[in-house]
């Protein structure tokens, strides 16, 4: 299960990317991270590093001051979300894409990129990297 942030409590959910985003509301500013698995499959081995990202959330409906707050609590989860390899600033649902979030951290990543990205158990939240040539296993 992955953890967000909500009104000062932390609260678990199921997992995947489509689930967090069914859990933003528009009427509230959350914090949220989803753990990105970065899948390396070779002829001979397979590999997977994990990256955190972090969402900070501010719904189309928060009130002006509200949003202002935000900025402040962006950097207090920081903390709470250790070793965050990206992170997004967005207040609709559809900002939040699984292609997105593979386009950042392969642009962010270092030289070796993995043949896919997970982001939850679906078939759908698997994104594949198309970095290295299919010849090349």
């Amino acid at each position: 299960m992955k953890p967000y942030i909500s009104c000062s409590r932390l609260k678990y959910t199921n997992t995947g990317l489509g689930d967090m985003k069914d859990n933003l509301d528009e009427k509230l500013v959350l914090w949220a991270a989803i753990n990105v698995h970065g899948v390396d499959v070779r002829a001979n081995v397979s590999s997977t590093r994990v990256k955190v990202l972090q969402v900070n959330w501010v719904g189309g409906k928060v009130p002006a001051m509200k949003r202002m707050q935000a900025l402040a609590g962006k950097q207090l989860v920081a903390k709470i979300f250790k070793g965050v390899a990206m992170s997004m600033d967005c207040n609709k649902a559809e900002e939040i894409t699984a292609e997105g979030i593979v386009k950042s951290l392969l642009a962010a990543g270092g030289a070796h990129k993995p043949t896919y990205y997970q982001m939850g158990e679906a078939e759908a939240e698997k994104v594949a990297a198309n970095f290295y040539d299919p010849a090349n296993k």
